[in-house]
């Protein structure tokens, strides 16, 4: 033998006789060595887990089957929840909207994105909400307890549809609540708008309406005044002294511009009533409601959102169970095929000695 020290380690374990190759290296004045048959990276691995998983399966199974029975019992304890929704139209304009110049700009953006951002932003107002919830009747839940205005909050929604359409949703535990609150946010969202489009208008309703009442007052104390004069001065005939008939020329002129002043306040009064009306009608030209929401028979979800959440579960039991056997794969130090001793130890296998069962 050659005078080099060798180390010569026999391997017993389950390994086929059909495993040590049939021909022998060729000698080089060394020991003759029996060589297995190359072995990938990613082969090993794959054999090394798979070979942990077979060894205790139902330990490596046992995540995945809770998980799966977690899903099933919580899709079947799920509450139940009902849905109601209701339509609105949001148009860009209309023919008496561009004559009265009240056409809103949209942009680039379809009516229907914004106005159903719009409504989805308001309802993170207190204002908007609190006129939601007392349009709805529900303000005796939220005193109670009953319901949360954070519930009430997450619990609509409106999303447009195409280039005008918006549908507004509600989604709670009892069908009378959502078509309440559906239809509010919808009835809600109208009146806001119209209080926005006719604030103008309003103000110079209530200026001029202030304006002709002064104006109606002035006219009667005018009126008064040269009443009272004639009374104290009587026409008898006889030339009255200059300074009476200037008095008297001054309070018919002060009762004749108190006329023209209240009748120039009341045509500004009917201008800002007809503005007034004319906005509202433009905002429920622009604005219509094409269906209202209606009491929901059945849940929501039903056998698909059961079926969904338990897949989920189970894609969340598969994961953690090959998570589990691959750690147990790589934190394993035995020993399976004769190249862990080279790549392990730095050693030789001279020689494979397969196990033999006893007949």
């Amino acid at each position: 033998m050659s005078n080099a020290r060798r180390e010569r380690v026999v391997h017993y374990g389950p390994v086929a006789a059909s495993q040590i190759p049939p021909n022998v290296a060729r000698s080089t004045g060394r020991a003759s060595t029996i060589e297995g048959p190359p072995e990938g990276l990613t082969r090993r691995a794959l054999l090394n887990v798979l070979e942990t998983f077979y060894r205790r399966p139902i330990v490596y199974l046992l995540p995945l089957v809770l998980l799966t029975a977690l899903g099933a019992l919580t899709a079947l304890n799920a509450d139940k929840e009902y849905r109601s929704a209701g339509v609105l139209n949001a148009s860009a304009g209309s023919l008496l909207s561009e004559i009265t110049d009240q056409s809103p700009s949209y942009g680039f953006e379809r009516p229907s994105t914004v106005t159903a951002r719009n409504i989805n932003n308001l309802l993170r107002t207190a204002v908007f909400l609190s006129t939601v919830i007392d349009e709805a009747g529900l303000r005796d839940e939220i005193e109670l307890g009953v319901l949360t205005t954070d519930e009430i909050r997450s619990s609509i929604n409106a999303k447009g549809s195409g280039d005008t359409l918006v549908s507004v949703s509600a989604t709670t535990a009892v069908p009378e609540w959502s078509q309440a609150l559906a239809g509010a946010a919808i009835h809600s969202f109208v009146g806001y708008v119209k209080g926005q489009d006719i604030a103008d208008a309003t103000v110079r309703v209530d200026t001029y309406q202030k304006l002709t009442e002064d104006s109606r007052t002035r006219l009667e104390e005018a009126e008064a005044a040269l009443e009272q004069f004639l009374i104290d001065n009587p026409d008898t005939g006889v030339v009255r002294p200059v300074l009476v008939e200037l008095e008297a020329g001054r309070l018919a002129t002060a009762q004749r511009r108190a006329e023209e002043a209240l009748q120039e306040a009341e045509t500004n009064l009917t201008d800002a009533r007809l503005a007034r009306d004319v906005a509202a009608t433009v905002v429920d030209r622009q604005l219509r409601i094409l269906d209202e929401p209606e009491v929901s028979g059945s849940p929501v979800g039903g056998l698909r959102d059961k079926v969904m959440t338990v897949g989920i579960f189970m894609v969340l039991g598969v994961i953690l169970s090959a998570a589990f056997v691959t750690l147990a794969a790589v934190v394993d130090r035995s020993i399976r095929i004769p190249s862990d001793i080279s790549s392990k130890f730095g050693l030789e296998v001279l020689g494979v000695v397969p196990s033999a069962r006893r007949s």
